[in-house]
């Protein structure tokens, strides 16, 4: 019975894959468009950036080395775990900032006051947390 759905599911993701990647029903093949790698995604951040700074705080004790890959992705080289955690949280506040602030609306039942109440409403999102709501005051 389990393997019904199964099959079901495989041949949907088989006829999008084949219909996204060939000129079957659209003029140019749409999944190349969306691919994270080669289509319009690619453009989100200039390959040529340099993320190169020296910086000094005044919180690390010793000295800490961040490595950029290929991918953006950073590779933080300390000689003391405070200092590692320290530059991770800099680094994650300097990149992600938005989406920081993001949660913690979420979190907190007041996603509506960044992204509007209707907006909020439209991808199923409540207006707090019914009885157990942080900001009710009784």
């Amino acid at each position: 019975m389990r393997i019904i759905p199964f099959v079901i599911f495989g041949v949907i993701t088989g006829a999008l894959i084949v219909i996204l990647n060939s000129t079957l029903l659209l003029p140019v093949p749409f999944g190349k468009l969306l691919s994270p790698q080669a289509g319009v995604w690619q453009n989100a951040e200039p390959v040529n950036q340099d993320f190169s700074e020296n910086l000094s705080f005044p919180q690390l004790s010793r000295k800490v080395n961040v490595y950029f890959d290929e991918r953006l992705v950073p590779h933080v080289f300390a000689e003391q775990d405070d200092d590692a955690y320290f530059v991770q949280g800099y680094l994650h506040a300097k990149f992600r900032l938005w989406q920081m602030e993001f949660q913690t609306h979420a979190a907190a039942g007041r996603l509506s006051e960044l992204i509007g109440k209707k907006e909020s409403r439209l991808i199923g999102i409540n207006e707090g947390w019914g009885w157990y709501s942080p900001l009710r005051i009784h």
